[in-house]
Parts: structure tokens; C-alpha cells; sequence
């Protein structure tokens, strides 16, 4: 391109400005823009986790500085093996005594005593006594559970457990679960313990308030306003030692007494599910999240950490002794696993995070968000600078320059966190600036009736598609990937593998159940496979026949560990059936049964019905079928999980198998080699 001949009126400069600025505002502001919103969040929660990691965990010295406020009493794998998988409440009573004994400040248990104890009601008794004699115990209570909560229940729950917050009532139903009686009156006081995981599986904040009825706070709020603050917020001008405050929200900050708590965000609470074959959703109420400052990984949080038997065996006092000690499982197994921004697998614990949120309130170190209006600012700004730079300057120094503002903004971006807790928007002007730089250095290199073209074009496309799938993530990345889409209508073969799953005896049960007993079930089952499947191990979900499900693996996107993937998830599957069940046995309901089978090998994924009517993009091939006859086939054999030859050949190395030796599939003329998987080896690839 001639540049001495490029366009330098004044006319065509301010709408080549103004064209930059609008661009800008439109990609920046994620808040605003739904088609790019879902994707530049998850890029801002990586970018987020990335500033994390650059920071580190705290030093030694700051995490035994928290540690002397802070224990976690960690129900491990030697309290777990000496007492059972559920430490009974009498053992629970005798670590409340030693506890108070050796001078713990507030005692949480971050686990849910909704019910009864079920073998042993003596041991709530013991129970209960601890806790009144110790005066400073605090339990949860369970948000989620499947049944309305009773009006006197709710009423009474709201007596002892809510703060006197005004706010508009949303919730339309209302599912809470307090601990039994016995111990509901034994507690010093409560609340929930409900985290939030964010769009892409990790857990970046806690919910401080819960608008459900009436206004709950977080269990660890609760605590550490009774006996850090000595501040009663229930109880303004109560008798109690502490001292009343009623607390106020207000601008998105919570003042309880002389603590000004925030920012906070507020979103609604949905509780979905099934309704005649349709998706249905209903209000819950209200959150209002705080954003974690994370003290470090799962490693550092060890240095606050205090083992169950040492704890009970008054072997810790000295690290007891004026804490707020918060008791929770960490046992191999548990299912309190999740992700943080230094764990990118699920390897923090629950009770971790609401350590680091008890270290967060205590410090009032929580991390600061300006208001998303200077994001915008910032994007208009840096993308404006930008696209001036495409317009009027050569290639190479608009580039440059472009990229010499834009990293200053993020050295500027990444002190701000490090040096004063401060989160400023990355993602935003990173994507304002690239967006307009490239459309401005493109106008003026191509004619603008074809990039109109294609744009339309391409809009038209993507409009098609996404009119034909339902599947969210797929549908973004149909809007971004123009091969995807192509893939999609034409059909491509890949190397894939395909799990089946099918409850056992299903029908039979059924036909003993009402309709609303068999789809409450139902729900609660898929919630957890699905969750599985698809949150935990990045698997497709491509359809649900009947109570069976079929999920693949490197479909849509390349996953080089893709059996792998499948086999850890067929093993994580089988592992919350078992939790499952163990529920329902205790709730006196039929346990369930299940087989799943595996295979990998070549198949064609795509879209596939008359250009009018497409279901969701599937694949079709002998790999399918053959991973359909090896689930049927666990019926005979009696194996949980059964694989085929190939997959077995990609993770003999990560997991233990046991040879069903040539079984004959029916539909096959040849017989096949199978493969039940029996566990992860000791040794080896992470635990899954």
C-alpha cells in the first residue's frame, strides 16, 4: 500500500476515531456485550489466576503470622481410618471438650448435621453437652436440600440464624436444612457455608450474605463477628457479651459494627432441573459473593493445618490455643475438592477456603475491583490510542507503539494486585485494543465492501448454527471458529472416545415410584454424573437415553488425553454413586446400580438431519456401538467399568485392569478383548 496516498482529511480521521472508540466500547465492555461476555470472563478469571501465581503464596512468615489466628483441625486419613469414613459425634464431642480446653477462641465445623446421628443417638446427646459447655461452637446449615423447609422450621431457623439486613425478599422457595434440634439449641449460632464456582469450575470467591427468606451470613462471618469483633449482629443491645450492632448493607460494602466489608456482588440464586421433559428454574434468593485473596495453594495451607488425632489428643494445644479453629474433611476421597487459582486441579479443599476467607476478614485484605465503568474507561481509551495508531502511523511503529501502551497498562494492571490488592480489567482493553488495531490496519489495507461481505457473511453463518444447538460452550465456539462450523455442517472423523452409562434395574424400580419420585431422583443422579463428566473432566455430554447417558471425548476440540480423560471420570462416576447411595441407604430408599462402557477408536462427529431440522452434533460409528455392547456387557460379567482393547492400550499405565480375556459382544462376528478397571495405580499419573 501506497502510504503517502492514505486517506488524511480531517473528516475521515474523526470517523476513523470515532468508528475506533465505538469498537472499543462495544468488545471492552464485557458487562454490556453478550455475544463476547462468557468468553472474555473466562479469559479474565484466567488472567486473574495468572496474577495469583505470579505473586506466589504468601511467605512463611506471613502464613505462621495467620496461623497464629487461623487453624484448620483437618479429618485426614488416619482420623478417617481409625473411626470410619463418618467420625461419629461422640468423637466430634470429645475434640469440642480439648479444644475449648486448650483455648480456641470459636469452634466451626464446616460439615452439615442436618439429621440424625444414624447408628448412634447417644452420640448426638455427648454431642450437644460438648457444645454447651464450650459456648463457642458454630454450625451450618444446608441450603440445597431437596425439600421446602417447613414454615415452622423457617421460622425458628430465622430467629436464631439471620442478620436484620433489609433487602427486597426474591426467594420463591425456600430449601433449608438446619442442624438436628439437639444441636440447633446446643450452637452458640451459624449459617451457611456456600462457596461460588465460577464459570469455569474454580472457586474464586465465598458467599458472604444469602437472601433466602431472610438474610443468612456465612457461618465464618458469624464466628468471627462473635468472638474477633465481639459484635453481636443479631442482637443490638442484647444482654449478649458482645457487643449489638445491626449491620448494614449498602453500595455493595457490609458494615457490621466498625468493619467495612466489600466490595461484594450481588447475583440471583437459581435451583434447576426437569419439569415434564422441559428445563425449569426457580428463584432461590440472593448472593452476595466476595472475592477470595488467596494466601497460596493447597501446600501453603498446610502451614495453618492441625491433624484430627493430634487435635483430639491434646497434642496441639500451643497451636490451638486463641485460634479460630475450623474442622473439616481432607480425607483421600472426599468430595470437598475443587480448584483455586494456584490449584488447577481439584485439590484445595472446602475447608480451606473458608479458612481463607476467616484469614480474609480478620485482615480485611480482601481483594479491591474498581467500579466496571473504569474497565470500559480504560478499554475505550487504550482501544482509541490504538486504532490512531493503525490509521495514521506505518505498520511497524503503530505496532510498536500499540503494544508499548499496552504493556505498561498491564505492568501497571499486575502491581496494582501484587502491591495494593487491587484487580484491575485485563481482558477488556487487551481485546479492545487487538479488535480495533486489526480493524483499522484492515481498513485501510482491503476494500471495505468485501469486509462487509464477509462479515455478513459470517454473522449469517453463525446465526444459522447457533439457531440449531443449545449447548453454550459449543455455541461460542461456533461463534468464534469458522472450521468448527464448517466441521459441524460437513461432518469430520476423528479418533474419539465414548462413554455409556445405564442404571440397572431402572425400570423395575420405577414402576413403584410416583412421577415426581422417580424424576427427583433422577435429577439428583445426572446433576452429579453430568457435573462429572462435563465440569470435572471436560467431557461432551451428547445425549441422555432414557436413565443412561452417552458423553464423548475429543470431539469438538482436540484432548490428547482424551481416554484418560474418560476412564478418570468412569472412576469419579463410580465414586459418587457411592456417596449416593450412601445417602439414600440412610434415607431408607433403594440404592442404585450402574454399568459403563468405554471405547476409543475412529468415528464421524457432526451434525446430521435434513438442513431444516439438526439435533445436536453427535458421532456415529463402530466405536459407538462397540462402547454401547461393552456397557451392556457389564451385565453379565458383573464389572462396574468396561473398556475396550484401544482405550485400554492409551492408560494401561495410569490405572489397575483386570483381562475379561475375548468376550463375544452381541452385533459383533468377532469376539473382543475387555477390560474392567478396577483403580488408579498407586503410582503414577495425579489422582483424577
Amino acid at each position: 500500500m501506497n502510504y503517502s496516498s492514505r486517506p488524511k482529511t480531517g473528516v475521515v480521521l474523526v470517523a476513523g476515531v470515532l468508528l475506533t472508540a465505538a469498537l472499543a466500547l462495544a468488545v471492552g465492555a464485557r458487562f454490556y456485550f453478550p455475544l463476547t461476555r462468557g468468553f472474555l470472563e473466562k479469559t479474565e478469571q484466567r488472567t486473574l489466576d495468572a496474577r495469583f501465581r505470579l505473586r506466589g503464596a504468601l511467605p512463611l512468615a506471613e502464613l505462621q503470622r495467620i496461623s497464629k489466628r487461623v487453624a484448620i483441625v483437618a479429618m485426614d486419613d488416619d482420623a478417617t481410618q481409625k473411626f470410619g469414613a463418618t467420625i461419629p459425634r461422640q468423637i466430634h464431642a470429645q475434640l469440642v471438650s480439648q479444644l475449648k480446653k486448650d483455648g480456641a477462641k470459636a469452634i466451626i465445623f464446616d460439615v452439615i448435621f442436618a439429621d440424625p446421628a444414624p447408628q448412634n443417638p447417644a452420640g448426638d446427646a455427648q454431642f450437644e453437652a460438648a457444645m454447651r459447655k464450650a459456648g463457642n461452637v458454630f454450625l451450618p446449615f444446608d441450603h440445597d436440600s431437596a425439600r421446602e423447609t417447613p414454615l415452622a422450621l423457617l421460622e425458628k431457623t430465622r430467629r436464631k440464624l439471620s442478620y436484620p439486613i433489609s433487602v427486597a425478599a426474591t426467594a420463591q422457595k425456600i430449601h433449608i436444612r438446619p442442624p438436628t434440634k439437639m444441636l440447633f439449641d446446643a450452637m452458640k449460632s451459624g449459617g451457611h457455608i456456600a462457596t461460588r464456582r465460577d464459570s469455569d469450575g474454580t472457586f474464586r470467591s465465598s458467599i458472604l450474605l444469602m437472601e433466602i427468606g431472610a438474610v443468612y451470613p456465612h457461618t465464618v462471618l458469624d464466628a468471627v463477628a462473635q468472638t474477633e469483633w465481639n459484635v453481636n449482629p443479631r442482637a443490638a443491645g442484647s444482654g449478649s457479651t458482645a457487643t449489638g450492632s445491626n449491620p448494614v448493607l449498602r453500595n455493595g460494602f457490609l458494615q457490621i459494627g466498625e468493619r467495612k466489608i466489600g466490595p461484594l456482588f450481588e447475583y440471583p440464586l437459581r435451583r434447576s432441573r426437569y419439569e415434564n421433559g422441559a428445563f425449569a428454574s426457580s428463584r432461590t434468593g440472593t448472593a452476595w459473593a466476595i472475592p477470595l485473596n488467596f494466601l497460596g495453594g493447597h501446600a501453603a495451607m498446610q502451614v495453618l493445618t492441625v491433624p484430627y488425632l493430634d487435635a483430639l489428643e491434646g497434642r496441639a494445644g500451643e497451636k490451638l490455643k486463641n485460634r479460630i479453629v475450623i474442622i473439616g474433611a481432607t480425607a483421600t476421597g472426599t468430595p470437598d475438592l475443587r480448584r483455586s487459582p494456584f490449584d488447577t486441579q481439584d485439590e484445595f479443599l472446602g475447608v480451606e477456603t473458608n479458612a481463607t476467607l476467616i484469614a480474609n476478614l480478620l485482615d480485611n485484605n480482601f481483594l479491591r475491583s474498581p467500579s466496571p465503568r473504569i474497565g470500559v474507561l480504560w478499554a475505550v481509551l487504550l482501544g482509541a490510542l490504538a486504532g490512531i495508531f493503525a490509521w495514521s502511523l506505518r505498520p511497524g511503529i503503530s505496532l510498536l507503539l500499540t503494544a508499548g501502551v499496552l504493556g505498561a497498562y498491564f505492568v501497571a494492571a499486575i502491581y496494582a494486585f501484587i502491591g495494593v490488592r487491587e484487580v484491575w480489567e485485563m481482558t477488556a482493553p487487551l481485546a479492545s485494543v487487538a479488535f480495533c488495531y486489526l480493524t483499522l490496519a484492515a481498513w485501510r489495507a482491503f476494500v471495505a465492501d468485501s469486509l462487509a461481505r464477509d462479515s455478513q457473511l459470517a454473522l449469517r453463518e453463525t446465526q444459522t448454527l447457533l439457531g440449531q444447538y443449545v449447548n453454550q460452550n459449543l455455541a461460542q465456539s461456533l461463534a468464534n471458529d469458522s472450521e468448527l462450523r464448517r466441521d459441524m455442517q460437513i461432518g469430520t472423523r476423528r479418533e474419539v472416545t465414548v462413554l455409556f452409562s445405564d442404571i440397572r434395574d431402572f425400570t423395575l424400580w420405577s414402576e413403584g415410584q410416583t412421577p415426581e419420585e422417580v424424576k427427583a431422583r433422577l435429577d439428583e443422579y445426572f446433576s452429579l454424573m453430568c457435573e462429572i463428566v462435563a465440569d470435572d473432566n471436560d467431557g461432551y455430554i451428547d445425549k441422555f437415553i432414557g436413565d443412561g447417558m452417552m458423553a464423548v471425548w475429543n470431539g469438538m476440540s482436540d484432548q490428547n488425553d482424551h481416554a484418560r480423560r474418560a476412564v478418570c471420570a468412569a472412576l469419579s462416576m463410580k465414586r459418587a454413586l457411592a456417596l449416593l447411595n450412601d445417602g439414600w441407604r440412610r434415607q431408607k430408599q433403594s440404592e442404585f446400580r450402574f454399568g459403563i462402557g468405554i471405547a476409543t477408536g475412529s468415528a464421524v462427529f457432526g451434525t446430521f438431519g435434513s438442513p431444516k431440522h439438526k439435533l445436536m452434533p453427535t458421532v456415529l460409528g463402530d466405536t459407538v456401538n462397540l462402547a454401547s455392547r461393552l456397557e451392556e456387557l457389564t451385565k453379565e460379567t458383573g464389572a462396574v467399568i468396561i473398556v475396550s482393547q484401544s482405550t485400554y492400550e492409551q492408560v494401561q499405565n495410569d490405572f489397575e485392569f483386570r483381562a475379561l480375556g475375548e468376550v463375544p459382544v452381541r452385533g459383533k462376528s468377532k469376539v473382543q478383548q475387555a477390560y474392567e478397571v478396577l483403580a488408579l495405580k498407586a503410582t503414577g499419573a495425579p489422582d483424577p
